[in-house]
C-alpha cells in the first residue's frame, strides 16, 4: 500500500503530488451525484410552485389590495320624526340629524347633500330588508326604509361602520383621514347593472329598487 492509500479509500481519493499526508476528491461517487441532483430538483420545485400558483390564481399585487376597502356595511337607524315619512321605491330620502335624532326628508335624487335611494319600503318596522347591503331607517309606528347610498361615479364619501349612523354618510374631499367609525372611499364607477367591470377595486351590487352596482376603492388608490 503506497502513502496517501488506505485500502478500498483510493477509489474515493487521490494523493496530492509531493504531499501524500495530504488528499483530495476525485470524481464524485454515483451516490453523491443522486445527492446532487434531488437538491436541484427541490430548488426549481421552490421557484415553479409558487409561480404556478400566481399565475393561475390572479394573484394581485399589494397596491391592488391596498386600493380595496372593506366594503360598505348596511348601517341600521331609527328616524324620529312625528310624522311618517311615505316614499316609494326608486326615490330619494335626505337625512338630517337634530336634537330628536334623525329626520327624514324627500329630496331629488340629484341633490347637493348626501340621500339614499328607497329600496323598499315596508309597512311594519320588524319587516325584513332583504338579502344585500341595505341599510334600514326604522319609523316607530309607522314602518321602515330600505335605502342604498346614492354615490356619484368620481365622487369620494365618508362611510360609517355598522356601528355609525345613517348622518354619517356623506361626500368629503378624498383627502380626508379617516376617522375611528368611517373609512373614506372613492367611488371609481356607477353602472345600473347586476354588476360592474372593477379591476384592483370592491364591488358593491345592490338588486332594488332596480340593479345598480358600485366600483369602489380607497380615496387615495
Amino acid at each position: 500500500m503506497t502513502p496517501g492509500q488506505r485500502g478500498d479509500e483510493s477509489r474515493d481519493v487521490e494523493p496530492i503530488e509531493g504531499r501524500p499526508w495530504i488528499s483530495r476528491m476525485s470524481t464524485p461517487s454515483s451516490r453523491v451525484k443522486r445527492i446532487i441532483a434531488v437538491i436541484g430538483a427541490l430548488a426549481i420545485i421552490g421557484v415553479a410552485v409558487p409561480l404556478f400558483i400566481s399565475l393561475f390564481t390572479g394573484g394581485g399585487s399589494d397596491d391592488d389590495v391596498a386600493q380595496a376597502p372593506s366594503s360598505v356595511p348596511p348601517v341600521t337607524s331609527v328616524a324620529r320624526s312625528a310624522e311618517p315619512m311615505y316614499s316609494s321605491p326608486g326615490e330619494c330620502v335626505s337625512l338630517t340629524a337634530t336634537d330628536r335624532g334623525i329626520t327624514p326628508q324627500k329630496s331629488s335624487c340629484t341633490a347637493a347633500g348626501f340621500t339614499f335611494i328607497v329600496a323598499s319600503a315596508l309597512q311594519q318596522a320588524s319587516g325584513d330588508c332583504g338579502v344585500g347591503q341595505y341599510s334600514q331607517l326604522t319609523q316607530p309606528g309607522f314602518g321602515k326604509l330600505c335605502i342604498v347610498p346614492n354615490f356619484a361615479a368620481g365622487g369620494c364619501y365618508s362611510v360609517p361602520s355598522p356601528t355609525g349612523t345613517l348622518v354619517d354618510f356623506r361626500a368629503t374631499p378624498c383627502d380626508t383621514p379617516a376617522a375611528d367609525r368611517a373609512q373614506v372611499i372613492r367611488v371609481r364607477g356607477r353602472v345600473p347593472a347586476p354588476t360592474i367591470d372593477c379591476p384592483g377595486g370592491q364591488i358593491v351590487s345592490f338588486a332594488k329598487p332596480s340593479p345598480l352596482s358600485y366600483c369602489l376603492a380607497s380615496a387615495t388608490g
